[in-house]
């Protein structure tokens, strides 16, 4: 039963961070993951985050298709 358990999970997130990282690799903006910070403010530090949601749709559709495959 464990295995029916971690294989999707597994799937998914392996899908999410190799997605994340061909997006980073090769500037493609539908699966890029950034974060930059810019000059401090009188509050603390200003940051930017930039995220995909592209990726993280893929790596859940992958985990449930990895889910019925085991079923």
């Amino acid at each position: 039963m464990p295995k029916v358990i971690w294989m999707p999970l597994l799937v998914a997130l392996s899908t999410m961070i190799a997605l994340y990282g061909i997006g980073n690799l090769l500037h493609i903006g539908l699966l890029r993951f950034s974060f930059s910070w810019n000059e401090p403010l009188e509050e603390g530090f200003f940051f930017s985050m930039d995220i995909a949601v592209l990726p993280f749709v893929i790596g859940i559709l992958a985990g449930f298709l990895m889910e019925r495959k085991l079923r």
